[in-house]
Order: structure tokens, then C-alpha cells, then sequence
């Protein structure tokens, strides 16, 4: 049987990326509401920074180019901040549909193999997860998405397995209850084939079979058991927590610059 899981400690060998062969696409719509900012949430500062410069470090040496994608308020501002060494695009989502929704905007800015997907708010990812992953997404070709994990008590998005450990079913708590007391988590954090992103996104836009029940949007973690059934779905599990902490609350980014600050030293 094909190994689905890999535990990132036991992954070794040469994790030199190929840069020609990857884009990153970042949703970055979103508002700074929750955090009491009245600006684009990705500008939000974190230890003195915004979180778009943290993002664009963090995979600015791993990928040919960046999408950002924009509402159309939050445009003029993150245009400005974005610095003049990095490789980026943007498109625009003129509605907030949801973030599959948005992903979908970057398929005329993606020209390469690969796309790597990463929420825009995960400062606390580190570099080596993000280049064993592209290594590993690299090393198994065939595979249509390689998915880094964490388990987490009380989770807020849990991953479904069947007997042979493939994905079966994605929940959420903001659109269902979760009955378990530790889950399987992403990180926010995806690494596909671009070509079936892109069609899979396009196929469920048009049948609408996973629009949220409550939220009425169309995101991506529930899709992704169908690239179960296109080119298979590996995994690569982490054992660092505090890589999946996204910037919601201004509590979230206190702990994220305690965090931060604690690496520098």
C-alpha cells in the first residue's frame, strides 16, 4: 500500500526546492475587524511588521511568483506595501464568496506545475515546513495535493480517515459540531497540482455540491477529498502546534509575537 502519511521529523534526504516550478497564491480579502484594525487584515503588524511581509519571507526563495488576492477596497493599500524584491501578482475577488472562490481568481496568474495555497494570516509557519513539503509534494509526482497536518485538542477543522487512512471527509465547527476531543487540523498550508485545482474549483462553482450549509460559501477544505480520487492526497504531519495558529483576535497575535519573538532569541 502507498505510504499516505509522513511524519515531517522522519523526512530526510536533499530538500533543495525548484522555485520555476511553483506559484503561491494567498487569499488576502479579508478585514481586520475581529483584530479592532481598520485595514486589510494582511497588513495587520505582527513584532513590528505586517503579516503580508512575514508571508512573502516566508516563501519569496521557494516559488517563481506570489498572487495575492484583493477585495477591490483593500487593493490601493496592500499594492503600496508590498516590496519591490518580491515577485508579485494580484487579482481581485469582487465578491466574498468564499476561499476556493477565491483561489480561482489566481488561475489566470498561475502558469507553473505547482501551486502552493497558504491562508493569509499563518505568520508562524516555518521555512522548513514549507520547503520539506515542497519537496515531498516534488518526490511523489503522481500526487494531486500534499497536505501538512497537525493534531490539535478541541479542533475547529477536523479530517476524516477510512481504514486505509484516506480522506473521506473534512468537518468544520463553523459549519457542524465536532465530536472529538483531538483532531486532525491543517496548517493552512496546501500543495497541489495546479491543474486539477483549478478544474476540481471550477467543477464544484458549477454543481454547488459544497456550499457551506451555514455560511453559504464555497471554500476549499472540503474539497479536498476529491483529489482522494484524481492522483491521491499525502499528508506530511507535523508536531509543532503553534504553526497553525491563524491571526483572528488580538489574543491571536499576542501569542503569535510571544512565539516569534521567542525564535529570535
Amino acid at each position: 500500500m502507498k505510504k499516505n502519511i509522513f511524519e515531517i521529523d522522519e523526512l530526510s534526504g536533499d530538500f533543495e526546492s525548484h522555485p520555476e516550478k511553483w506559484t503561491c497564491i494567498i487569499p488576502a480579502a479579508g478585514k481586520g475587524s475581529r483584530l479592532g484594525y481598520n485595514h486589510p487584515k494582511i497588513l495587520y503588524p505582527i513584532c513590528e511588521k505586517p503579516i503580508l511581509h512575514w508571508l512573502l519571507e516566508l516563501f519569496k526563495k521557494n516559488v517563481d511568483k506570489i498572487v495575492l488576492i484583493l477585495s477591490p477596497e483593500g487593493e490601493k493599500d496592500i499594492r503600496e506595501a508590498i516590496p519591490k524584491d518580491v515577485n508579485v501578482e494580484i487579482a481581485i475577488q469582487e465578491e466574498p464568496l468564499g476561499m476556493a472562490h477565491a483561489i480561482a481568481m489566481g488561475k489566470s496568474k498561475t502558469e507553473t506545475e505547482n501551486v502552493a495555497i497558504v491562508w493569509g494570516d499563518q505568520v508562524l509557519l516555518k521555512e522548513d515546513t514549507i520547503t520539506k513539503g515542497i519537496s515531498l509534494h516534488e518526490q511523489n509526482d503522481s500526487v494531486s495535493l500534499t497536505l501538512p497536518t497537525v493534531l490539535k485538542e478541541e479542533p475547529y477543522i477536523h479530517f476524516e480517515r477510512n481504514e486505509n487512512l484516506k480522506l473521506t471527509n473534512v468537518m468544520q465547527a463553523r459549519e457542524e459540531n465536532i465530536p472529538y476531543e483531538v483532531g486532525e487540523s491543517d496548517l493552512g498550508l496546501f500543495f497541489f497540482k495546479s491543474q486539477e485545482l483549478f478544474e476540481t474549483i471550477e467543477d464544484e462553482l458549477k454543481n454547488k455540491r459544497f456550499m457551506g450549509t451555514k455560511t453559504k460559501e464555497f471554500n476549499l477544505l472540503p474539497l479536498l477529498p476529491l483529489f482522494e480520487e484524481q492522483g491521491g492526497v499525502q499528508s506530511m504531519r507535523i508536531n509543532n502546534i503553534e504553526e497553525s495558529l491563524g491571526i483572528n483576535t488580538p489574543e491571536d497575535a499576542k501569542q503569535a509575537e510571544k512565539i516569534l519573538w521567542s525564535r529570535k532569541n
